[in-house]
């Protein structure tokens, strides 16, 4: 899937980079999978991912916070066990599947 790498490197640029530079920053997001770190005065400000990315990423999270919710019982405790199981039964995203979980290529 085209912009869902999830061994693409990240690269880090200026804001002033990035302004001169965006339009060709979200075409190679878009086309390689790769992260673009965006730092101001030296310091991480934002990022830029792949739609893609950003989805299956709030997917993903949607579905730990379900898990954590559904783990409290009515009386206020927390089951970590039933958490647990939870985690690990949830499906990966294919946008975040490596290709060596799945034995094929990145492309």
């Amino acid at each position: 899937m085209t912009g869902c790498h999830i061994d693409a490197p990240t690269v880090t640029v200026t804001v002033e980079e990035a302004a001169r530079d965006l339009d060709a920053l979200v075409e190679k997001v878009m086309t390689t999978g790769m992260r673009v770190s965006i730092v101001r005065d030296g310091a991480p400000a934002a990022v830029i991912v792949s739609w893609e990315w950003y989805r299956a990423a709030q997917e993903r999270l949607a579905r730990h916070q379900l898990a954590y919710w559904t783990s409290w019982s009515a009386d206020g405790v927390f089951d970590g066990a039933a958490y647990a199981r939870m985690i690990t039964d949830l499906p990966v995203p294919p946008a975040q599947v490596s290709p060596r979980d799945t034995g094929g290529d990145d492309a």
